[in-house]
């Protein structure tokens, strides 16, 4: 959050997933929110959209009663004059039952098009067709998760949303028509699978601006690099190898990788319980530095 203070923004969107899951500890939450307060606390507003890790909600903490953070905890509109433009954010929390065919009925509880507005800027945490994920392009097409491009709103500046950890821009439909208004995902600020294991992470800073079209538009936009934690793969062929040998061969691998990694050890081969079996969690925490996530997987040739 610190680039938000160092180039002095006027306002931050986080797209959603703050937390992991619906219910967790209230120091949990306090953790998730001190950056966001931190950043409240400077007079900066900060939206925040609720998405499907959270349930689409938030637990009401005090930390939400700040007058300066504002969450899409139902369909709603947020207003504010910022400079010399009066800035509208609409948004709703994820929706978990088939958004494609609500979609324009949710966009329409947001009452958009009571609040006049310079820009206009539509928040979610959810699929648009053509966004694409993973190791291979896997394309989102025509899922009852996933938005009908020609759908989206015309009278904004652009849509901001979460849920897809690539960061990329959507400007086009299936069909390669211009979309009615951009798409922008930032994606996820830290590799969270190993299907992004090469993708590079951070954030984007936007610049909006006033136009001759209705809701103005996006006048350039950034891609903020996070150094994001490496992920490294391991793999075992456990046939004609004793516990030793393979032992070494992970200890050898570890002290040559980053110690903040996350790695994964693929054992493959026959399966030799007596083995594979002796890799508990306590062993592994025993020989990895406390910095790095390790898991296994086994796998039958």
């Amino acid at each position: 959050m610190q680039p938000a203070i160092d180039k002095k923004v006027d306002l931050v969107i986080h797209g959603g997933d703050l937390l992991y899951r619906s219910k967790v500890p209230d120091a949990l939450i306090a953790q998730a929110f001190e950056p966001l307060l931190k950043i409240a606390d400077r007079g900066i507003p900060v939206f925040i959209v609720p998405g499907n890790h959270e349930r689409s909600q938030i637990r009401q903490s005090l930390f939400e009663l700040h007058k300066n953070i504002f969450i899409f905890d139902r369909p709603r509109t947020f207003s504010l004059q910022i400079k010399d433009l009066q800035i509208a954010l609409s948004g709703f929390p994820y929706f978990r039952n088939g958004i494609r065919a609500q979609f324009k009925n949710i966009l329409a509880k947001t009452e958009w098009e009571k609040h006049k507005a310079d820009i206009r800027l539509l928040c979610m945490h959810h699929i648009v067709e053509g966004a694409q994920v993973g190791p291979n392009n896997y394309t989102f097409r025509y899922n009852e998760g996933v938005i009908k491009g020609q759908d989206l709103p015309g009278k904004f500046a652009a849509v901001l949303s979460g849920h897809i950890h690539r960061f990329q821009v959507l400007e086009n439909d299936l069909q390669k028509q211009p979309l009615p208004v951009p798409v922008y995902y930032p994606g996820s600020v830290e590799r969270t699978s190993f299907a992004e294991k090469n993708e590079e992470k951070g954030f984007l800073i936007l610049q909006v601006e006033k136009s001759a079209q209705p809701g103005g538009r996006i006048s350039n936009y950034e891609f903020v690099k996070l150094p994001a934690r490496p992920m490294a793969d391991l793999n075992i062929e456990m046939n004609q190898k004793d516990f030793h040998s393979i032992e070494q061969q992970i200890k050898n691998f570890i002290e040559t990788t980053d110690p903040n990694a996350v790695i994964r050890i693929k054992f493959s081969g026959n399966d030799r319980p007596e083995i594979y079996n002796k890799f508990t969690v306590e062993y592994l925490r025993s020989i990895v530095p406390p910095t790095m996530n390790i898991s296994l997987k086994f796998q039958k040739s």
